[in-house]
């Protein structure tokens, strides 16, 4: 082979393994990040389940503040304004919980709701006769939602 040959073929191999390479890394740091998951159980009928990265939740909220309508963002800054202050202080809190603390169950009945946090989760599960939901969010995803609220 031509010297030109060579370096061609080197070229090219160099920017295969680096691109493979690239892909790689981002496949695992995505598969290997904090997940937000949903369940939902029901006896006798449909079940599904699903988990997505919630890097992608956190650049999907971002780039909606890019995206909504001036007129949406001047609603919901009159909704939520006079509770800023207080939704920044429980994002605050949040940040601080501990892990595997109780924040509230509730019982009517049959029904119960419970929410706590679990191995750095905000972890909700609502469960009626017949159907369990399960719902999983990492707390930083919770904090940046509520801050998120605030714009």
């Amino acid at each position: 082979m031509k010297k030109l040959a060579w370096i061609a073929f080197g070229t090219f191999a160099v920017l295969l393994v680096g691109t493979v390479g690239a892909t790689s890394l981002a496949v695992a740091a995505v598969v290997h990040s904090d997940k937000v998951a949903v369940s939902v159980q029901e006896d006798g009928g449909d079940s599904f389940s699903f988990v997505i990265p919630a890097a992608l939740v956190g650049v999907g909220m971002s780039t909606a503040t890019h995206f909504m309508p001036e007129e949406a963002r001047q609603e919901l800054r009159a909704e939520i304004g006079p509770y800023s202050d207080d939704i920044r202080s429980l994002a605050s809190e949040f940040a601080d919980l501990p892990d595997n603390a109780t924040l509230v169950t509730v019982r009517d009945g049959n029904d119960r709701v419970r929410v706590r946090t679990e191995n750095g989760a905000m972890v909700i599960d609502v469960e009626e006769p017949g159907t369990r939901v399960h719902v999983e969010v990492p707390m930083g995803l919770v904090v940046k939602a509520l801050d998120f609220a605030t714009l």
